[in-house]
């Protein structure tokens, strides 16, 4: 009786022990496969903007797609340290990153929104970004270059753009521009400037250029493509000015006219 019940006792331990080195190796097994064999890469990252100037083909780029996975992998190890022991090219690092609150301003100062399409069979993930609006481009007098939006905000460096696709303002001023900071002191002249630019634009007046002179004089001027300059104050946009350009079009020879200044409320000069 004392036997029996010494082997079943030894039965039981080996069946326990077999079980534990079944489990040690099963969970080393898929440790393996999770960190080192690579069968959980990702296979394929795709990407998808909602504007045209960031690197969505053949146009211009703030941002490469590569600094961009790098830059949220760092965000999900900030909101999640776990993760931190996968790479960022594993598909899991991906699934369980919550896929909210990943865009750092900081670091992505174009990018609103950013969200992900995961697919674990396929090892796909998808990265859909939501960037800011761009209103146009400003520069300073070395040609430093960013974005800004429709309050004038800076959120970019950008290219220096030539044409008349993209608004594009010269700061002639000897000052740096920082981004996250509004191009110019007062909101209300960022908005005069746009205001201006809109209605010129709206009776196909092309801009060659626009450029913001002395702060302390409180003016600006653009060149239309085809014709004199244009002289405007920064406090105010001219009364009727869309009557008034309209009329210009009609009445005035630009081949012979070196500049309108508006820049004395509801008074025209030309040279």
């Amino acid at each position: 009786m004392f036997l029996r019940e010494k082997k079943k006792k030894k039965l039981r331990l080996l069946f326990h022990l077999s079980i534990f080195i079944f489990s040690a190796f099963f969970v080393i097994g898929i440790l393996y496969i999770i960190f080192y064999s690579g069968l959980l890469n990702v296979e394929n990252f795709e990407f998808s903007y909602s504007n045209n100037y960031s690197e969505t083909g053949n146009t211009t780029s703030f941002f490469s797609n590569k600094f961009l996975v790098s830059s949220l992998a760092t965000q999900v190890v900030k909101n999640k340290k776990i993760l931190g022991y996968l790479d960022s090219d594993n598909i899991l690092f991906w699934f369980f990153s919550g896929k909210d609150d990943l865009v750092n301003e900081s670091i992505l100062p174009s990018v609103k929104e950013v969200k992900f399409d995961v697919n674990l069979f396929s090892r796909r993930v998808k990265i859909s970004v939501d960037e800011k609006n761009l209103s146009g481009i400003i520069c300073d007098t070395k040609d430093n270059c960013y974005v800004f939006n429709e309050k004038g905000k800076v959120f970019a460096p950008a290219p220096n753009v030539s044409g008349s696709l993209i608004l594009k303002i010269t700061d002639t001023n000897d000052r740096h521009l920082v981004l996250g900071e509004k191009f110019l002191p007062r909101e209300e002249w960022i908005e005069n400037i746009i205001k201006t630019i809109e209605i010129l634009e709206k009776n196909n007046f092309y801009l060659k250029s626009v450029l913001i002179k002395e702060i302390s004089l409180e003016e600006w001027e653009t060149v239309i493509s085809v014709g004199p300059k244009f002289l405007f104050s920064l406090n105010f946009v001219p009364n009727d000015l869309e009557e008034v350009v309209q009329t210009l079009k009609k009445r005035a020879d630009f081949s012979k006219i070196d500049y309108f200044d508006m820049r004395v409320e509801d008074r025209l000069y030309y040279k």
